[in-house]
């Protein structure tokens, strides 16, 4: 079993060798590993970026390397294809959580069992081009599709906590993946100005402004059957232009999972959520981003959900800013909105966004995020079916990574300007509310 204490000792032979440590403050995308490749969620793609290229964001420059060789974390935008490894093969880049998934599972791949090695994003397409399938736009490039990347993905971020295979128990052989507490996130709303002083107007706010709405709301919005679907607030009938993720997005799936009523697929899909995208009713958008051309052709009824980490690392100055003029909002609960006071994702002081603790710990809208990666790498007792036996596969390098008690990627100490987990609190993630181990069966993707 992965063994915490196990681990540090193992690490403890490489001494500073696992370390974070100053180094350049920049933060460069689409490096080439000469160690280990992350790929997956955009929601985490800032944070583990700077963690793994450099960052001094909060005072003391920190960076986490392995004995001298670098990470490389991958974006879930930008060119459409990667190269994660040197001399490795050009795939097409995992967007999203669940993409990032099922990369890490085509890389871990038996590659004596045909597919399940190859992997073909499901959100490549060009400006202007209709929503795509699973086998890329129609104008994706052949060369891009079905690549066997075997060895070429190392670890995947996830905003979400359930990708496309069933939870395992830790016994089971088939569960080869093993999910590894990150941070702690939140979901928050977003609207377009007007929007955004319409709904507080309704619901009698003053003051500063945070518009709210509830889950049951948000559930009529995103399976509507109008083109211009309403609510009606305290009398008042205002009209809202939805705006979701694209497809393979943590963020949507959970956001999803939590406002939809009607019968869920595998990615908490309804069949009227999906009429509904399809028709055009639900636009669809790069997630965390509101200046995308889907929000801002929503104009002032403009709403998407997005993640408060994202938005709290934007206005920080930490991450490259897609906040617009939009503002921020919240999803009432029992326990976010209090004798008519609601709790704002954010809080800001003297300036400075961070997460709000008690909307980040409501259970339905807070979110732990993690890491996903091959089990038996980092797991040394792990055996799989006779297939993998005990420690065959084991890497201690990639085991003291994911360590939490040393200052590495799963760190969360906030006390220290050198801390890993300092750095995450600047990017708006607070600890994980349960550092508890999952496990998975891989998601093989095989042939498109």
């Amino acid at each position: 079993m992965f063994n915490a204490k196990k681990i540090v000792a193992t690490a403890a032979i490489f001494g500073a060798g696992f370390a974070a440590f100053s180094s350049s403050s920049v933060v460069q995308a689409e490096p080439v590993s000469n160690s280990y490749a992350i790929v997956g969620s955009d929601t985490l793609e800032d944070v583990v970026n700077a963690i793994v290229n450099g960052t001094a964001i909060t005072g003391a420059t920190v960076r986490v390397t392995i004995n001298g060789a670098t990470l490389g974390s991958f974006d879930a935008t930008g060119a459409p294809y990667i190269i994660t490894k040197p001399g490795g093969v050009r795939f097409s880049r995992p967007n999203g959580s669940g993409e990032g998934f099922q990369a890490l599972s085509a890389s871990i791949g038996d590659a004596n069992v045909a597919n399940n090695n190859l992997f073909t994003s499901g959100t490549y397409q060009n400006k202007g081009e209709a929503s795509v399938s699973g086998s890329g736009g129609a104008t994706m490039p052949a060369s891009l599709k079905n690549i066997n990347i075997n060895g070429q993905v190392d670890l995947s971020r996830s905003s979400s906590s359930d990708p496309k295979t069933t939870k395992q128990t830790a016994a089971d052989a088939t569960a080869t993946i093993v999910r590894v507490p990150f941070a702690r996130d939140a979901i928050a709303i977003v609207m377009a100005p007007a929007l955004a002083t319409a709904v507080c107007a309704a619901e009698g706010q003053t003051g500063t402004c945070v518009p709210y709405l509830t889950a049951a709301q948000l559930g009529s919005l995103y399976e509507t059957a109008s083109a211009n679907p309403t609510l009606t607030i305290n009398g008042t009938v205002i009209t809202f232009k939805p705006v979701i993720p694209q497809a393979g997005s943590g963020t949507r799936k959970d956001f999803l999972g939590k406002v939809v009523t009607g019968t869920k697929d595998s990615n908490n899909q309804t069949p009227a959520f999906l009429a509904a995208e399809t028709a055009g009713y639900v636009a669809t958008g790069q997630e965390h981003d509101a200046i995308s051309a889907a929000f801002i052709a929503a104009g002032d009824a403009a709403i998407e959900p997005m993640s408060a980490s994202r938005w709290i690392a934007m206005k920080n100055g930490a991450s490259y800013d897609k906040s617009g003029n939009a503002v921020i909002g919240a999803v009432a609960t029992s326990t976010t909105l209090v004798n008519s006071v609601i709790a704002s994702p954010v809080t800001v002081t003297a300036g400075v966004y961070s997460p709000n603790a008690s909307y980040y710990a409501d259970t339905t809208w807070g979110r732990d995020v993690f890491l996903f990666v091959e089990r038996a790498r980092i797991d040394s007792a792990f055996t799989a079916g006779g297939t993998i036996t005990a420690g065959s596969k084991y890497d201690a390098n990639l085991a003291a990574l994911l360590d939490p008690t040393l200052n590495t990627l799963a760190n969360t100490a906030t006390t220290g300007a050198s801390k890993v987990g300092k750095v995450k609190l600047a990017y708006g993630f607070l600890a994980p509310l349960s550092t508890d181990l999952a496990y998975f069966a891989p998601s093989y993707v095989g042939s498109k």
